[in-house]
């Protein structure tokens, strides 16, 4: 597993667990496909990216961006 910024390996693990879709981490085979955006001018390269499958996921992982991760 590895390390995004200022983030703890198990709080990923435990975040992943939170949610039905999919969390993308810079080492995945298509993390490159994943973080392209329509206006190719943007390269940005999020430490992850997180495809949320229902409302729910969407909750978590604003929750876990600001640090507040519901258990």
């Amino acid at each position: 597993m590895e390390m995004v910024i200022g983030v703890d390996a198990g709080q990923i693990v435990s975040f992943k667990k939170q949610i039905k879709g999919e969390v993308i981490m810079v080492s995945d085979s298509n993390y490159n496909s994943s973080r392209k955006v329509y206006n190719a001018m943007i390269d940005k390269r999020p430490g992850m990216i997180v495809k949320c499958a229902e409302v729910a996921d969407v909750i978590a992982s604003v929750n876990f961006g600001r640090g507040k991760m519901i258990c």
